[in-house]
């Protein structure tokens, strides 16, 4: 839990460099926020009015909820959007201004020009790699699917049992390499590896700290969720809800991000090449 709790320390030293990060979280919560309002009232005024709504055919209500989704459509994808392009400047600048910190004790959001220009093609290089990895994984599983249906087919019902538990196990070996995954872009941004580079030298890395990755990315998770359900109830608050909602999912990702950065360092070695003067910093008491 030394890294965990690093991490939080370092949070606690270098918080402002979170706010990227939040209005990364915040901005598209508030574009969002108009067409979630519109969504609620519709569904409060069927709640309210059931009556009214009761005579209605299937096509009907059909095309009731698609006109209000068509209304909410532009709202949602202009948030989207605004998250991608966010991610696209926000996150490389980060991942930099945290290694930087803890590199050499000293970072702050005047850095950040400096670093998103420094990671940016390192960044989409990543996000490339992502998606190609994605590909092979979809035709895996495509191919998986395909054996399953014909196994079905050829020995009945011990084929579907056989499916459901290849299925199941399927998805737990998904869910574990993207855990092998995290540390790529870390790789990436602390050692200036390229991508094939970091994808190794990640496996590398989440090998050797496989559960403590998993379990600690699924507690903060976990506490991100618990919280954002605490404050959840002001969601619906034009400006001041997507605003307070959005700290939770904001303080996670830094934590997660620093968590990250801070394993990896470590299990590369990467602290211990650096100058043993630098005692202040979270990575100088790993």
């Amino acid at each position: 839990m030394k890294y965990l709790e690093n991490s939080f320390r370092f949070f606690g030293k270098f918080f402002l460099l979170a706010i990227p990060m939040y209005i990364m979280f915040a901005v598209p919560q508030i574009l969002m926020s108009p067409a979630l309002l519109k969504i609620q009232e519709s569904a409060m005024e069927i709640g309210n009015n059931p009556e009214s709504f009761a005579n209605l055919q299937m096509q009907e209500m059909l095309e009731m909820f698609a006109s209000i989704y068509m209304e909410a459509l532009p709202m949602m994808g202009l948030s989207i959007a605004a998250s991608f392009i966010l991610g696209l400047i926000i996150i490389p600048a980060t991942y930099g201004v945290i290694n930087k910190a803890l590199s050499t004790g000293k970072a702050d959001l005047t850095d950040f020009l400096s670093e998103f220009l420094h990671n940016i093609g390192k960044y989409i290089l990543y996000y490339i790699g992502l998606i190609l990895v994605s590909i092979l994984l979809t035709i895996v599983i495509a191919v998986l699917i395909g054996l399953f249906v014909l196994m079905s087919k050829a020995i009945g019902a011990l084929g579907v049992v056989l499916s459901v538990l290849i299925g199941i196990a399927v998805f737990l070996a998904l869910l574990a390499f993207g855990f092998m995954l995290v540390y790529w872009f870390p790789a990436m941004v602390a050692d200036n590896k390229g991508v094939f580079q970091g994808l190794k030298s990640s496996i590398s890395v989440a090998k050797s700290y496989f559960w403590p990755t998993v379990g600690i990315s699924l507690l903060i998770s976990v506490g991100s969720a618990i919280a954002g359900a605490v404050v959840g109830g002001v969601q619906f608050i034009p400006v001041l809800g997507p605003l307070v909602v959005s700290i939770p999912a904001a303080v996670a990702q830094f934590i997660t991000t620093v968590f990250y950065i801070i394993v990896y360092r470590d299990k590369t070695g990467k602290v211990e090449e650096e100058d043993n003067s630098v005692t202040e910093l979270p990575g100088g008491y790993l």
